[in-house]
């Protein structure tokens, strides 16, 4: 056999979902299973994320956080998790956090980021710890 190495997810799910009618699998099996795995891998990518830790760890004293970047990235830096790992300034942070937001939503953390203002780009964060769902060894 040769493996295809340049094969997309989306054509990956789309072979995989055409297949399994030639299968005893039950209708939508390996939907499921792509689904639960791809969910497992964002959970897995938050619990070895030094940013998503740090905004965790901010989040659990109050539950939310309102402000400018420039005011996340100074309480990121200031609450001391991972300071060396974080991003090094607010825009920096303003683009991981872009780029963390889809893996952020999967386990119940909502971001928000609004328009830049004389003050600065505005940026809201939540976290509910009935509908959160944390990875293994994360705690809230």
């Amino acid at each position: 056999y040769r493996i295809i190495s340049d094969i997309s997810l989306p054509h990956a799910i789309h072979w995989c979902l055409a297949a399994e009618p030639s299968t005893d699998l039950t209708p939508g099996a390996m939907l499921k299973v792509l689904t639960t795995n791809q969910e497992q891998m964002q959970s897995d990518r938050i619990a070895n994320d030094p940013l998503a830790l740090a905004i965790i760890a901010l989040l659990t004293k109050d539950g939310q956080f309102t402000g400018t970047m420039g005011e996340l990235h100074a309480a990121l830096v200031d609450d001391d998790h991972g300071r060396r790992q974080l991003p090094k300034t607010p825009q920096h942070l303003s683009n991981n956090l872009t780029r963390i937001k889809p893996m952020m939503a999967t386990v119940g953390l909502q971001l928000e980021i609004g328009e830049r203002t004389r003050a600065g780009k505005m940026v809201t964060l939540r976290l509910d710890p009935e509908t959160v769902s944390l990875p293994k060894g994360v705690e809230i």
